[in-house]
């Protein structure tokens, strides 16, 4: 059969701008992570932590805890006001979007990379 090809242009496409930062590495100084995240609170950010290590998502949990910052867990990236959310997973690099108020931090942002 003869099949027909059709190109698919870049009609009415409109670029858009998305600014980003570098996400910290916090070389596993955990009280500078939790300093960190209760700045990110007060500019109204939602902080996401993706870690896939079991025993390091319950450090990080106790941190959390000691340091009074509510956190949930997530199988979706559902925002909470002023509450972390924990998901389990992997990612290279953290991020932050200033403008988008939306904050991500790795397992490897936090201990190093592995």
């Amino acid at each position: 059969t003869f099949m027909q090809q059709r190109s698919i242009g870049l009609a009415g496409f409109t670029p858009i701008g998305i600014q980003g930062k570098t996400m910290t590495s916090f070389e596993r100084q955990i009280p500078l992570l939790t300093d960190e995240i209760k700045q990110w609170h007060r500019l109204n950010h939602q902080v996401v932590l993706v870690l896939n290590n079991q025993q390091r998502r319950e450090g990080i949990e106790r941190a959390l805890e000691g340091e009074n910052i509510a956190f949930t867990h997530s199988d979706t990236w559902i925002a909470k006001p002023n509450t972390v959310v924990i998901l389990k997973g992997l990612l290279t690099d953290g991020f932050e979007l200033p403008n988008s108020h939306l904050v991500v931090v790795v397992e490897g942002n936090i201990y190093g990379q592995q």
